[in-house]
């Protein structure tokens, strides 16, 4: 689809580069061999074949040479005007679009975001994108804004509270801590020490300390069995020992008959008691302590984290203030400088005004264009339509061969045969006459003279104004017309 013709500043050369299928002008124009018509390259890309008729020869080739040119220079506004008030050559419009134009739509830099933003709201966008990384406030990992959800569920820093935290009030603690905490955890479900020497008890650790306590006598039975298994040259001894235990134990049933159990029972019995009393008390100080250290942990590196972060803060906001501070000296000293730019900038532009006006003026007085049509079909010379210079009728002679058929241009400035007044009339002026090429300016030819118009010396001009090779290969004669500009002094 090619470019609006409202998007152009309005020029001359506008229809020739107008696209033969959707009559816009041309967006990467590319010349048809057949017939010579301009397209657009994708319009060129659904052709099947040429919708002038041709027949042959169904190829393009892209624009070259001048007419690229004068393509490439082409006035034209910005796609989002009038939001955007650029102006310049075609040639520059994607650069501008690209990397300048504030209106532009452009595609989000974060990944996975199919959104198009115009850059003046790029910044904005980017703090709102659900596709931001954002950094997780506990792991300080960089997570995608739209993933932080599920990021919180396997976050090892994530704060929990203990599964078994039912009884005892445990701490909150991050994730990867909570296996260090099952080792002390009194809701933690545990066997028993003695389990090597057959005892099954299965309860909460804290419910340990109370087993041990009563079951200290089959413990120290399951470690004598255990014993006898493992060595059994003793057990014979242990057998003597145990009857001669038998026997003091009847001799003192004898004498004591309240005394139902064996002294040596008895004694294991009340260390094994003392043991069971000590052993939980330790247990039970050895866990609390244990919480104790957990929470002081946790509590030391929470404040270790706030107080670093406050450091850096602090150091980023001292930074930040001497960066202001620099800045608002330099934007002190652009406003000064902006201001007296803007002060010379109004005294140019009033003065550019006035020069406008004056040459205004003197080009409505003093200059006129003459645009000839079919300049290419004319042979024989001809007279110029008349035009008015300071109150004067004036016209133009031309000999498109030259005046003696020298392969010359030949313009000659002269008055009307109506205009010539029958009683002596005479016109001294000085006129310049300047052969326009719409190409560049540069190209263009410019001839000056003097001379004093009367009855015997109407025309004044030159025979050999310009080669006709130079008229035809330089561009001058684009559009099959020529164009003269016309300045007369009297």
């Amino acid at each position: 689809m090619g470019y609006a013709v409202t998007q152009f500043v309005p020029n001359a050369f506008l229809p020739v580069y107008t696209c033969l299928i959707c009559n816009g002008i041309a967006v990467t124009p590319l010349v048809l061999k057949c017939c010579d018509a301009l397209v657009c390259e994708d319009c060129f890309k659904q052709m099947e074949k040429c919708t002038k008729g041709c027949t042959t020869n169904f190829k393009a080739k892209p624009l070259s040479g001048p007419s690229k040119r004068v393509y490439d220079l082409l006035a034209i506004n910005c796609s989002h005007s009038p939001s955007c008030s650029w102006c310049n050559s075609l040639s520059t419009l994607d650069a501008h679009l690209n990397s300048e134009c504030n209106f532009h739509p452009l595609p989000c830099s974060n990944r996975g975001c199919d959104g198009m933003v115009v850059r003046t709201k790029m910044d904005d966008h980017r703090k709102e994108c659900s596709y931001r990384l954002c950094e997780c406030m506990y792991c300080e990992e960089n997570i995608v804004f739209l993933e932080m959800g599920d990021h919180y569920n396997v976050c090892p820093s994530f704060p929990v509270s203990c599964p078994h935290n039912r009884e005892f009030f445990c701490p909150i603690m991050p994730r990867s801590a909570l296996n260090k905490h099952f080792e002390v955890c009194p809701s933690v479900v545990v066997s028993c020490a003695w389990l090597a020497f057959g005892c099954d008890f299965v309860g909460k650790r804290s419910e340990m300390c109370s087993h041990m306590q009563t079951s200290s006598v089959p413990h120290l039975k399951a470690v004598k069995r255990k014993l006898v298994d493992l060595n059994p040259i003793e057990k014979e001894q242990i057998d003597l020992v145990q009857n001669e235990e038998n026997n003091d134990n009847e001799k003192i049933e004898d004498k004591d008959e309240e005394n139902s159990e064996p002294l040596l029972v008895l004694s294991l019995k009340r260390e094994s008691e003392k043991l069971g009393n000590a052993f939980q008390v330790l247990q039970s100080q050895l866990t609390n302590k244990r919480i104790k250290l957990e929470n002081f942990k946790s509590e030391y590196k929470k404040f270790k984290d706030q107080f670093t972060e406050m450091g850096n803060e602090t150091n980023g906001l001292k930074k930040r203030c001497i960066d202001l501070g620099k800045e608002n000296a330099t934007l002190k000293a652009k406003i000064e400088k902006c201001e007296q730019a803007n002060k010379q900038l109004i005294e140019i532009k009033n003065e550019s005004n006035v020069l406008k006006k004056k040459i205004e003026k003197y080009e409505k007085e003093f200059t006129r264009l003459v645009v000839i049509e079919n300049f290419k079909n004319r042979t024989a010379h001809f007279e110029t339509a008349n035009f008015t210079i300071s109150g004067l009728e004036w016209s133009l002679l031309i000999y498109p061969q030259g005046i003696d058929f020298d392969n010359h241009l030949s313009v000659f400035l002269t008055v009307p045969v109506e205009k010539q007044s029958p009683f002596g009339w005479k016109r001294k002026v000085k006129f310049t006459i300047k052969l326009m090429n719409p190409l560049e300016d540069g190209f263009s030819v410019t001839l000056t003279a003097s001379h004093t118009f009367y009855s015997e010396e109407v025309n004044s001009g030159w025979p050999q104004f310009i080669p006709l090779n130079d008229l035809l290969a330089k561009g001058f004669t684009i559009g099959n017309k020529i164009t003269f500009e016309v300045s007369i002094n009297v």
